[in-house]
């Protein structure tokens, strides 16, 4: 559980344009909502989780954003036509 909801803030994340306030980050998916419903804790572990993995960075006070470059590390190569 604790894996998906991770990899589900990072994806949607990383469909925002700019960065996500932390009180908005439940509100990016129905699935973020139903699992962040009235906890705060779990979602604080989450994000402190995420960057300490170096997925997602703070952008400015209580806002956060996708780190990119980290995680297109991990796509796979493109194949040449």
């Amino acid at each position: 559980d604790a894996e998906r909801r991770r990899l589900q803030i990072v994806l949607k994340l990383s469909e925002q344009p700019g960065p996500v306030a932390r009180r908005d980050i439940p509100r990016l998916s129905p699935e973020l909502a139903i699992a962040y419903a009235g906890t705060e804790r779990m979602l604080s572990r989450d994000i402190n989780t995420l960057e300490a993995m170096g997925l997602i960075e703070q952008a400015g006070r209580g806002h956060w954003r996708p780190k990119r470059e980290q995680i297109l590390a991990f796509r796979p190569p493109r194949r040449e036509s």
